[in-house]
């Protein structure tokens, strides 16, 4: 009996994109049931890749039919057309900005006579986006990242039957604590000394990622301390020093820092180099404006490093008191484009994050032998997530039914 087939449509599986992560996790493990096909953003049109045999290897599965199709942007109706032509599709999957998808949106009665929409689903803040309601109507199942967005969804459309809350998960056989000996050997190799306080921060060089003020934080809380202290102290960056949309750090670090402990790593590397990162740290810092969920903080979780971070979003999901130096907002701007009209950034000032710094500098082992029980409570394990999403899209499939090809609304 043949799969069935989803079309999953978002970032390049392969590439090291939050969205990309996620997706690549989810689609490893709906590939043991179904048949996947990628419109992959990222990846160059109108090349189409067989993984078939790669993710077998992964998996296990010897029936594997897994395969990319490369896309501007997210894809167009077009291409969309074409790959169902030539595919076939059960169910349509698509994770990221909502507004990616204006096209897909538009002809949802095209698509929805064909095969239901899945939306895995994240939204950074509030008011609650009413603009958005459309959206919404179209998807068959919502699926939400953080308590934040199905707030958000539960609000604009408190009468959509499929709506769930499915938190990020970490792969914790990927990302977990290494030895005193195994670290000590990190810091000394990729550091050049073992420091007694390694503060971390990866992701992205993009404005609300706040890099700056993260910097300028590190700055005022290095020379709070004594001199002694001063060299045992280290602000590690693992981001893309060069990103057209970011901040020029190199710049910013060598006219105003000068005399700051900062090491740069805008290398991309392997998740087994990531996991040495976030052990060889003391604390990983998150304090973006605005957060979908932040999956850089988890992933340190997983390895018994403490987090600072900013109450904003997804963020505020992962707070835990044994291990968690929270920033309340010191203020929220309300932002506006054409697309998104309206909705709240949360900024921390550079004194609030200092002070988170020394807390973690002064408390540099807090009790994490809970961490465990902390992620799978949660369910913030990669195991959670996939199941969850697995489970929802068989029940997406099996109760979908073609929707009606019209639709009647009355005139006041």
């Amino acid at each position: 009996m043949q799969n069935k087939k989803i079309i999953l449509i978002g970032d390049d599986i392969r590439q090291p994109t939050g969205v990309g992560n996620i997706l690549k996790s989810i689609s490893l493990k709906l590939s043991n049931e179904y048949d996947i096909v990628q419109i992959a953003a990222g990846l160059q049109p109108n090349e189409v890749i067989d993984l078939s045999d790669s993710v077998s290897k992964v998996t296990g599965n010897d029936s594997v039919y897994f395969k990319l199709y490369g896309t501007n942007d997210y894809g167009s109706l077009e291409l969309l057309r074409n790959v169902i032509k030539t595919e076939t599709a059960d169910c349509i999957l698509i994770m990221t900005d909502p507004h990616k998808f204006e096209w897909l949106f538009k002809s949802e009665h095209e698509i929805r006579s064909i095969c239901p929409i899945f939306y895995y689903h994240v939204w950074d803040n509030k008011p609650y986006p009413q603009f958005l309601k459309r959206y919404y109507d179209s998807c068959d199942t919502i699926s939400c990242i953080s308590k934040l967005t199905h707030e958000c969804v539960r609000n604009i459309v408190p009468d959509h039957p499929r709506v769930f809350y499915t938190p990020h998960g970490v792969d914790t056989h990927m990302y977990q604590p290494q030895t005193e000996s195994t670290i000590t050997k990190n810091r000394n190799d990729f550091l050049g000394q073992d420091y007694k306080f390694v503060l971390f921060f990866n992701g992205t060089n993009i404005p609300r990622k706040e890099i700056t003020t993260i910097i300028a934080g590190f700055n005022d809380f290095y020379h709070k301390l004594n001199t002694d202290d001063k060299k045992e102290v280290t602000l590690l960056i693992h981001s893309n020093s060069k990103s057209t949309r970011g901040v020029n750090i190199n710049a910013l670090l060598d006219d105003l820092y000068t005399d700051l402990p900062v090491l740069l790593s805008d290398e991309i590397v392997n998740e087994q180099v990531l996991n040495n990162m976030y052990n060889l740290s003391h604390c990983v810092i998150n304090i973006s404006s605005s957060e979908g969920f932040g999956l850089s903080t988890l992933e340190s979780v997983a390895t018994k490093t403490p987090i600072i971070v900013n109450k904003t979003g997804g963020l505020i999901d992962q707070i835990n008191e044994k291990w968690t130096y929270p920033i309340t907002p010191d203020f929220s701007l309300m932002r506006g484009t054409q697309t998104t009209p309206y909705i709240y950034s949360d900024y921390v000032s550079i004194e609030s994050t200092s002070n988170a710094i020394m807390s973690a500098f002064k408390n540099k082992s807090p009790s994490m032998d809970s961490y465990l029980e902390f992620l799978k409570e949660n369910k913030f394990t990669s195991d959670d997530m996939c199941q969850s999403v697995c489970d929802q899209v068989d029940q997406t499939i099996s109760s979908y039914e073609t929707p009606s090809r019209y639709k009647f609304e009355k005139i006041k």
